[in-house]
Order: C-alpha cells, then sequence, then structure tokens
C-alpha cells in the first residue's frame, strides 16, 4: 500500500458486439496515466477477458478506490444480499435481471452532490430508451438513517437499495466517493466510476452487445486466502486511545511530509503518534530508531504529530534534534485527523497496522517490542505471499 503526499493508503468468452462503441473499443476501466492504478493483474486473470475502457471515459477516483473497482471487473455481479433494504420495487435477486444491461449508481444524502446523483444518472440516460436497461441507486451506509425522510420529499423514478451494513458496497468496491457499476447481458462486470458524459456511449455498446448463452461467466471466489493468516492477538488494555485492534485503520491523512514520502507496499506499518514538546515521545526515537532499523525490510515507520510546521521546526531546535536523528519517516497532521480518528487523549501512542490495513497493535512505543513486532511481520509476511482476494478488501462490512 503505498503512501502518497496526502494520504496512505487493496480466460472467459469475450462478448459478441453488433457494433462498435464511441469510447473507442476499450470497456472496463483503463491503466490510467501517472499516479493512476491499473485494472490488470491477478485479481482479473481468472475471470472474463473484456475490453478496457479508455482513460478518457474514466472518473478520476483516488488509487484505492479505483483499485477496488478493477478488482471485480470481468467477474460475474454478486448476488444482492438478504439485508439490503429495498424502495420503489420489491425486493430483486440478480437472476431475474439476465438478459439486462445494468448500471449501479452508488450515492448518500449526506450532502448534496451526491444526494443528486440518481436523479442525475436518470435524467443522463433518459435518452437511451431500451427496455433491457435496469437502473439501480445504492445507497451507502452513509447518512442511512435519514433516507426515508429524505425519500419523503424526493422523487426518485428508479429502485434504491439501502445497504446498512454496507456488505453489498464492500462487494462492489464502492466507498464514499459517489460511483457507477455497469453490467452486461451476461452479469458480467465490465467497468465502473464512469463519467457520466460517457456513461450513455457506454450504456449503448452494452445494449448493442449479444447476450452468449454459452459465456463462462465466472464468480469471484468467496473463500478469502487473507482469513487463513493468522496474526497474534494482543489484549493488553488501551487506555489513552480508541482500541481499533482487529478492525480496519482509518485512511492515512498528512498535510506535509517531513521526509521523502515513504512506500509502504506489503510492509507493516508502525505509526507513531508524538510532539517534540512532550518528554516522553522524545524518549522513545532511540526506540523507535532501533525498530526502524531492525526491521528495515519490512516495517515502514512513521512519526506524526499535530504540530504545525513552524512550531515542530522550533520543538526540534529546542531539544537540539535534528532529522539524522531520526531513521524512519515524518509528517505533520495539523488537523488532527488521524489523531481524532483513533481518539488518541494521550501521546505518544503508536499503532501497528499490517499491510491489508486491519490495526494488529496499539499502546506505548517503548512497549512495542522486538518480539511483538516480529510476531505481526511474520504474520504479514504469510499474509503478501499468499497476495490479494479476486475482490476487494471490505471498508464498510459491520458485520
Amino acid at each position: 500500500m503505498p503512501l502518497q503526499s496526502q494520504t496512505l493508503e487493496h480466460t472467459g468468452h469475450p462478448a459478441r458486439t453488433r457494433q462498435p462503441g464511441p469510447c473507442g473499443l476499450h470497456l472496463v476501466l483503463a491503466v490510467l496515466m501517472a499516479g493512476w492504478i491499473s485494472m490488470a493483474g491477478s485479481a482479473q486473470s481468472d475471470g472474463q477477458d473484456v475490453p478496457r475502457l479508455e482513460a478518457k471515459c474514466l472518473d478520476r477516483l483516488k488509487p484505492v478506490d479505483r483499485q477496488a473497482i478493477d478488482s471485480i471487473t470481468g467477474w460475474k455481479l454478486p448476488e444482492i444480499p438478504g439485508t439490503i433494504k429495498w424502495y420503489n420495487q420489491g425486493d430483486l435477486e440478480i437472476d431475474s435481471l439476465d438478459g439486462k444491461v445494468i448500471v449501479i449508481q452508488s450515492w448518500t444524502n449526506g450532502h448534496s452532490a451526491a444526494r443528486r446523483m440518481p436523479l442525475k444518472v436518470h435524467k443522463i440516460l433518459s435518452d437511451v430508451e431500451d427496455d433491457d436497461l435496469v437502473l439501480l441507486a445504492l445507497h451507502t451506509p452513509a447518512d442511512g438513517s435519514k433516507l426515508e425522510a429524505f425519500l419523503e420529499r424526493a422523487e426518485i423514478p428508479m429502485p434504491i437499495m439501502l445497504d446498512r451494513k454496507g456488505t453489498y458496497c464492500d462487494a462492489l468496491g464502492v466507498y464514499r466517493q459517489p460511483v457507477n457499476i455497469v453490467v452486461d447481458r451476461n452479469g458480467v462486470v465490465r467497468g465502473g466510476g464512469i463519467k457520466a458524459t460517457a456513461l450513455p456511449d457506454v450504456v449503448k455498446m452494452l445494449l448493442a452487445e449479444e447476450r452468449d448463452p454459452d459465456a463462462e461467466v465466472r464468480q469471484l471466489p468467496t473463500e478469502d486466502p487473507m482469513d487463513k493468516v493468522e496474526f497474534p492477538e494482543f489484549k493488553d488494555r488501551i487506555s489513552n486511545a480508541r482500541d481499533l485492534r482487529g478492525r480496519r485503520a482509518p485512511d492515512m491523512w498528512v498535510d506535509e511530509w517531513l521526509t521523502p514520502t515513504p512506500n509502504a507496499d506489503n510492509k507493516v506499518v508502525v505509526l507513531d503518534f508524538w510532539a517534540t514538546w512532550c518528554p516522553p515521545c522524545r524518549a522513545s526515537i532511540p526506540h523507535m530508531n532501533t525498530l526502524s532499523q531492525k526491521f528495515a525490510n519490512d516495517v515502514c515507520a512513521v512519526g506524526l504529530s499535530d504540530e504545525r510546521e513552524s512550531n515542530f521546526e522550533q520543538g526540534l531546535r529546542k531539544h537540539n534534534l535534528k532529522a539524522r536523528d531520526f531513521k524512519y519517516s515524518l509528517a505533520l497532521d495539523p488537523n488532527k485527523r488521524m489523531k481524532d480518528a483513533f481518539q488518541i487523549r494521550g501521546i505518544p501512542h503508536v499503532v501497528v497496522i499490517s499491510s491489508d490495513w486491519i490495526v494488529r497493535w496499539q499502546g506505548h512505543p517503548m512497549n512495542l517490542s522486538e518480539s511483538i513486532l516480529n510476531q505481526i511481520v511474520t504474520a504479514n509476511q504469510d499474509l503478501a505471499s499468499r497476495g490479494g482476494r479476486p475482490g476487494p478488501k471490505p471498508r464498510w462490512n459491520k458485520g
């Protein structure tokens, strides 16, 4: 998982067409330009071979969001779980939509731009007159409690799914940013995150394709190889922060990297919340240096302070600290987004996160021994050797 300047951040039968589509004959998600994620890889190698969309047809998404959608492309649309609550429509099952072209638009009524997405998509596709086109609006878990009140005054002329637990959103790789998912007549996910201006052309292209009754449509494996990886569990009481052990960590945001931006691909992230004015934080620097150097190949250590840059630099000078005194990366988050996400009430506080972005350990940095870190690193090496599952990693699922 690469750390970026602002965020840290998981053979079939080609369809037969009667005519080409206007977005260039590439239907699904492209290898994007610099800074964008490619969808090519093992996640797709066992699904259906499908053409790719050109980059000009795609919305610009966060890399992690693009990767999540890409990972289900070429596979059968996942079944709609029974936990979905329907509005404007009785319960639907995927099999009842056989032979249809489906557009699923994710949204939330929590803010105005996202609230308008279902109506926007409906209007954009209003000129596409075809009984084989099905539009579905998928409301994410965010602000779901306000949905019924909103629907009482809004008229959305399409079936609405409320995914309270986030199970279906996770299955589709849908997160906070509204995105669309398009599905062909064979029930294969052909892509997502398509620009609104390009969506009519993409849909017309899919409608022009004939259903292939002999197509081998493969389903995403339900067994996650990650589940076979056993990480050590630590039960020590956490008193000065929210205990997120065993749960997905919040997205990593920083305002500024004070050292070169590190790369955490397949590594364990050790995130140290600290400040220059904090004596126990400064006393922990040698220990953090030791851990960072001993596990240099497997650990990405980051010291994150909520000080402003001027105060941080002043604090370094006051305590005679220099950049070369740190053998790990340094970053600033003066808006306290990460600190607030962990509800940290006292520093120093260290969070250890495996490469699948699950919190594995929390506590005082001096209590993070080489033995503890080695156990987590060993499990993470097993995790990396198994590779990611074909589908996206859960970000919503509340069980």
